[in-house]
């Protein structure tokens, strides 16, 4: 897959262990409160408050507001 979107740092805040992956809940830096959510499948996740990089295909991106609803790409 092609990675046209890298995100270099972000925190981990929270890493939710559910069997087969694990969700993770970072605070991407450069980008204020701003709040991303992934879920990591196979190996251990980041532990909580470790700066991590992250690469993210595009493609499988999803955006939301702060009301919860989700922002269609344009």
């Amino acid at each position: 897959a092609r990675y046209q979107h890298t995100l270099r740092c972000a925190t981990v805040d929270v890493v939710e262990p559910r069997g087969h992956d694990s969700i993770v809940h970072l605070t991407l830096e450069r980008s204020g409160a701003s709040t991303s959510v992934v879920a990591v499948v196979g190996g251990m996740p980041p532990s909580v408050g470790a700066v991590t990089g992250i690469q993210m295909p595009a493609d499988r991106l999803h955006f939301f507001d702060g009301a919860g609803r989700r922002i269609e790409a344009t």
